[in-house]
């Protein structure tokens, strides 16, 4: 990813969540490279959770909600989203996508 999509001034955002219910845990990490340098990283864990596609969602969901907060001044933005990315294209996205979608607008966002 980093070969096609490491320019300088691309954002990489990577993003994933998992569920094991013998345990009944579920967490979800998100990961910004700038630069080819790590610059942030955020994770969670939920006890109240059914699926792994609910954590991937959440992971998504703090990303959106990290570039809303924190503006970096890039000029492209590329998701790393495994599974969702079919999801996301279609428009599947969860909240934070309506508070995202100004900064967005002209950072050309990707979803590999």
């Amino acid at each position: 990813m980093f070969q096609e999509f490491g320019q300088k001034g691309n954002l990489i955002i990577a993003t994933d969540g998992s569920f094991t219910p013998r345990i009944m845990k579920a967490d979800w990490v998100f990961a910004a490279f700038l630069d080819r340098t790590l610059i942030t990283e955020k994770s969670g864990v939920c006890t109240l959770c059914t699926n792994s596609t609910r954590m991937k969602f959440e992971a998504v969901k703090q990303a959106l909600g990290w570039l809303v907060r924190e503006n970096p001044d890039v000029t492209t933005v590329v998701f790393a989203t495994d599974s969702m990315v079919r999801r996301i294209q279609s428009g599947w996205l969860p909240d934070g996508r309506r508070e995202a979608a100004p900064y967005l607008h002209n950072k050309s966002p990707t979803f590999v």
